[in-house]
């Protein structure tokens, strides 16, 4: 059976926008029936996104369509936008007419209808933005750095071996992503001094950092002994590796971002951050003081350089790691007791998949998410708010 051509809502409204005569794209919807309540939030909606998106493209067009001719009436008196009203397959008179004319003839509306055109919010796109992706080659950091990838945006891979690095990006590439390496020690001022220089020498900007470095060390783990036996040494390296991992490369990556006014950080926090999880101290420690670090500098940021730079972080539940496989996986295949104790405390049951935190980070690397700094997102399955009663 042949299917049904998409309709335009009887009595909703719809926006379109189009650029310098290229076809126009649906960017907001609101269903038939539409009550006053909703009326009112479809007209705040696309007044704020014209403003952003024009801050961008000032060439940007809008159109505003509806088979209801006194809803169309009604926005064209209180939007206050210089756009293209129609009704009934005609325009409404509104700011001068021989612009909507023009502007008029030039956007198939109509076509976009009949074909069923739905595209998503344009304020999820990351074509062509740069990210640095901090342990780009480790497990979290390889799904993130693809996931941006896919999404169109260009890839920095950021780790201390060439190798990897490079390997990591050869598969980007083969899947049809932009990627290069860059070679650094997340803890290592000056080599991440060199690689910022390097990436603006190859790209001229950095729009997102993904600072996905970090994970435990063995020797700081008290699984096995009193926490009094954990070596300060031990200790101190899994502070560096995860806690100056995240600090050091937003200090050289950020201050691009803070003299261009625009860019997304996305940390990388932990369960352990919250939640007292035994055998982990130095781990705990580290990750508080990402979410602490988080927060603060998103104040900072924000205060000092207006609201285009954001600094947000993830905090995934449990995922097997090659750092935490040894104490979830037991020899023959199957789960630990600490595993089992984990999943009893998850309320759905398993555990994570790395793909499943590229849409959380995605939506902040994003422009859809351009109020939202400060805050930690946990990916968890329901770990952090499950009493376990």
């Amino acid at each position: 059976m042949a299917r049904r051509a998409r309709q335009m809502p009887r009595d909703g409204l719809t926006a379109f926008v189009r650029e310098d005569g290229a076809p126009g794209r649906e960017v907001c919807r609101a269903d038939d029936e539409v009550d006053a309540l909703h009326h009112s939030i479809f007209r705040i909606l696309v007044t704020h996104m014209m403003e952003d998106a024009r801050t961008i493209t000032p060439s940007l067009e809008l159109f505003l369509v509806s088979r209801n001719l006194e809803r169309v009436a009604d926005l064209a008196t209180n939007i206050g936008e210089d756009a293209v009203f129609l009704a009934e397959g005609k325009q409404i008179k509104h700011h001068l007419e021989e612009t909507a004319t023009r502007r008029s003839s030039r956007f198939d509306f109509d076509g976009c209808v009949r074909r069923g055109q739905l595209c998503a919010m344009n304020s999820f796109d990351i074509t062509g933005r740069v990210a640095v992706v901090t342990g780009g080659y480790g497990v979290i950091g390889s799904v993130l750095g693809r996931g941006l990838a896919a999404a169109g945006a260009r890839v920095a891979v950021l780790g201390r071996r060439r190798e990897q690095a490079s390997a990591e990006v050869a598969w980007i590439r083969a899947a049809g992503g932009d990627a290069l390496p860059l070679v650094a020690d997340a803890t290592d001022i000056d080599q991440l001094r060199a690689a910022r220089e390097e990436l603006l020498s190859a790209w001229g900007r950095v729009d997102i950092l993904i600072n996905a470095a970090g994970g435990n060390v063995a020797r700081a783990r008290s699984d096995a002994i009193s926490v009094f036996e954990i070596p300060p040494d031990a200790f101190d390296e899994v502070l560096r590796l995860n806690l100056h991992g995240t600090v050091l490369p937003t200090m050289v990556f950020a201050e691009q971002m803070a003299k261009a006014s625009r860019g997304s950080i996305v940390n990388i926090s932990s369960m352990a951050a919250a939640q007292a999880l035994s055998g982990v101290m130095g781990y705990s420690v580290a990750k508080a003081g990402i979410d602490n670090f988080t927060r603060w500098l998103a104040v900072d940021l924000a205060r000092r350089h207006g609201d285009g730079v954001r600094v947000n972080a993830i905090a995934p539940g449990f995922f097997i790691t090659t750092q935490n496989r040894a104490v979830l996986v037991s020899e023959n295949g199957g789960h630990t007791e600490r595993a089992h104790t984990i999943l009893r405390q998850t309320p759905m049951g398993r555990f994570g998949r790395p793909e499943e935190l590229i849409g959380a980070v995605r939506w902040l690397c994003s422009d859809a998410a351009s109020f939202v700094t400060g805050a930690v997102i946990p990916i968890d399955g329901g770990f952090s708010v499950f009493s376990g009663v």
